[in-house]
């Protein structure tokens, strides 16, 4: 695997943050490595569970019978365009960015 700003370099022998192959033999280097280069990713928060899953819009049924999808607090229909953002956000939280 190349070694690039937004991935963790898994092969690499280069840099402070090159992760090595994980052996037998190499546990604590490799927690290590890993640990700061997620770090310096600004990936930290997946290590210490402090990542929060973004919430899913509510859906409920309107008087018709079709399903809607509102905003977080129910006032009113969510947007074509909320409704894209928030996927994105979940989107992103699987992929871990």
């Amino acid at each position: 695997m190349s070694t690039s700003a937004s991935t963790l370099s898994i092969t690499s022998s280069s840099g402070i943050y090159a992760v090595p192959k994980l052996t037998e033999t190499n546990w604590v280097e490799f927690k290590t490595k890993t640990v700061m280069s997620l770090r310096a990713q600004g990936l930290a928060c997946h290590l210490d569970g402090t990542v929060k899953t973004p919430p899913y819009l509510p859906q409920e049924c309107d008087k018709d019978n079709r399903l809607v999808t509102l905003i977080a607090d129910k006032s009113r229909n969510a947007t074509e365009t909320e409704i894209e953002e928030n996927h994105v956000l979940l989107d992103a939280f699987a992929v871990g960015v």
